[in-house]
């Protein structure tokens, strides 16, 4: 008489079942409602890459204002810092949200 092993591990039906989870849960999530939050930190990194733009060439470089409601252009002097410490809007999917800019470092700060 052959005794059968017992074998542990999942089913078919059981991973199909896992998986219909997991394809429901992913198409029912809303990620338009991450696409702000992308775009808000993706202009903060390019001022940043800005910033360390003019601190590598040791020149005076000028933020590309795309997105940016300011009177002031924002300027990063040859040490990273910013001509003027400033508060401007910015204007993303009908939202409106506040850059501050600081005066010394030129730290970037979303309100």
């Amino acid at each position: 008489m052959v005794k059968q092993q017992h074998i542990k591990g999942f089913t078919l039906l059981e991973t199909l079942i896992v998986l219909l989870i997991i394809t429901s849960s992913y198409f029912s999530f809303d990620f338009n409602k991450l696409t702000p939050v992308y775009q808000q930190y993706e202009l903060i990194a390019s001022m940043q890459y800005i910033q360390h733009q003019a601190l590598y060439n040791s020149k005076t470089m000028i933020f590309d204002q795309r997105n940016v409601y300011s009177n002031d252009p924002i300027y990063f002097n040859a040490r990273g810092n910013v001509n003027k410490s400033q508060t401007i809007t910015l204007g993303i999917k009908q939202k409106e949200y506040q850059l501050v800019i600081y005066l010394g470092g030129g730290r970037i700060e979303i309100k």
